[in-house]
């Protein structure tokens, strides 16, 4: 079976290293995208720019191409099953990947992602940026109360957006009865056994809402 894959271009040289490593003997072709909502698709046919089989979400790491990558893949049981080989070789270990829902729960869980780093540097906890003085520790309280207020409003802005981003993904996915593709996931988590691990993320983000 020949297999194509829809990545960002800065993912391929990854991708590629990681399958020629632990797969050499699958068939595949890498194909760049820069607008795909999840970061990989597998496509029937890249070039009918038919409607992905199977999307991924993935945590981008520089030990991914040696070590795999942390993922979560959307899709149907049939679609899963025939593209099993590649996650089974991108993740770290057979089966070690998260089945997230049906497709566009990848892209879901990754629009989260990226509200989450977004400017990652000011994400970073308010009293690292915080100047030791020359001349011993005082604690400057005006400032760092200031950075705290401004830290909290961050926070409630990603709260806001994310709670957002999961309403209209409840809207376009409706919880339906969810069966794992591999069954150790209802073991591991029991609270996905009614619905996808990405429709339990997205009732959570939407609780934030009530409070």
């Amino acid at each position: 079976m020949h297999y194509q894959l829809v990545a960002p271009t800065q993912l391929l040289p990854y991708l590629s290293t990681r399958l020629a490593l632990v797969a050499p003997e699958l068939e595949y072709s890498l194909h760049t995208s820069a607008n795909s909502a999840a970061q990989i698709v597998f496509q029937p046919s890249f070039f009918d720019h038919t409607p992905p089989q199977v999307e991924v979400f993935l945590l981008p790491s520089p030990l991914a191409a040696t070590h795999g990558f942390m993922l979560g893949a959307a899709g149907s049981l049939s679609d899963l099953a025939a593209n099993a080989a590649v996650l089974d070789a991108l993740a770290p270990i057979p089966r070690g990947w998260l089945h997230l829902g049906e497709v566009g729960s990848a892209s879901f869980i990754h629009q989260l992602w990226l509200i989450l780093t977004a400017g990652n540097d000011e994400l970073l906890p308010f009293w690292h940026n915080v100047k030791i003085p020359e001349h011993g520790f005082q604690l400057d309280q005006p400032q760092l109360v200031s950075e705290l207020a401004s830290f909290l409003a961050q926070q409630q802005l990603q709260i806001q957006s994310m709670s957002a981003l999961a309403k209209t993904f409840l809207s376009q996915h409706p919880a339906q009865a969810f069966t794992p593709f591999h069954r150790q996931q209802s073991h591991l988590f029991g609270l996905f056994d009614s619905s996808s691990p990405a429709q339990q993320i997205a009732q959570l983000l939407m609780s934030f809402q009530k409070v």
